[in-house]
């Protein structure tokens, strides 16, 4: 009996931590000064948005050298900022579309500590923004780890070409079921990020990418969003061999995205 109080005191502390250190899992802020000199390898423009709460969000946009073909509208990961996420630009820009990226709340020069719900609005309010210049039928919301759930959301209230999600989590508690499933996670997750009671709301294209090997969010995330959907995974979900990360240097990865956006680059 005794062991078994501890075992329960000791379980009890777990959630306790549990609940009070997601912020930092979900959340990894890298924050810059306002100072900070971004440096790239393509022209790019930095602009500050304010958000209808007053809150500076710092974003930058990359023109395609091409004649346009319309905008990507960039949701990136939980780390680092837009210092590491602009370098990516060219993998749009070099197949005719301009490219969009903001920092969410708390991340690089953006003021301000995130949050689920202020990122789905900052998010929505800049989307709003980018129609102003670009026709929905021309826009591509595209999503990596943290912000396929953004992406989902904005897809699902809006109109766009296509979302493409990138090793996208089917939820929250999902993916902390899939590492511990001995914890309540439904009960325990204060940003639940709900991907999966949304996409099947989303009327446009859907592309999914995912790792094989993804040990942080498991490949079962997308084949369970495919599902979602009522697709057969081998209709919307693209498997590479790798794992959460460096997707990008495969040349298949590479070689979907031409096939997505720049079919007449293709061989």
């Amino acid at each position: 009996m005794k062991f078994l109080k501890w075992l329960i005191i000791g379980y009890c502390f777990i959630l306790v931590i549990l609940y009070f250190i997601q912020d930092l899992v979900i959340f990894q802020a890298n924050p810059l000064p306002e100072a900070y000199q971004f440096n790239f390898d393509q022209p790019f423009v930095e602009k500050n948005y304010t958000a209808p709460d007053g809150t500076e969000i710092n974003t930058l946009f990359f023109p395609t050298s091409q004649k346009s073909k319309g905008l990507v509208f960039n949701n990136h990961g939980n780390r680092r900022n837009l210092s590491r996420w602009g370098h990516s630009a060219k993998q749009f820009t070099s197949l005719g579309y301009d490219v969009f990226f903001y920092d969410y709340r708390g991340f690089g020069k953006t003021k301000g500590k995130p949050s689920e719900e202020n990122i789905f609005s900052d998010s929505a309010f800049l989307y709003g923004e980018m129609k102003k210049k670009y026709s929905e039928d021309s826009i591509i919301i595209y999503g990596r780890s943290l912000g396929s759930g953004v992406a989902t959301k904005l897809a699902a209230e809006h109109n766009p070409k296509m979302l493409i999600i990138e090793s996208a989590y089917y939820n929250m508690a999902e993916v902390g079921k899939m590492h511990l499933p001995i914890f309540p996670y439904d009960l325990l997750i204060k940003y639940p990020f709900r991907t999966d009671t949304r996409i099947d709301k989303v009327k446009c294209e859907v592309k999914l990418i995912h790792g094989t090997e993804d040990k942080l969010i498991p490949v079962e995330s997308s084949y369970m969003l495919a599902k979602k959907m009522g697709k057969s995974p081998e209709d919307v979900l693209t498997l590479l061999p790798g794992g959460h990360r460096g997707l990008y240097r495969l040349d298949q990865y590479q070689k979907k995205w031409k096939e997505w956006l720049a079919p007449e680059l293709l061989p």
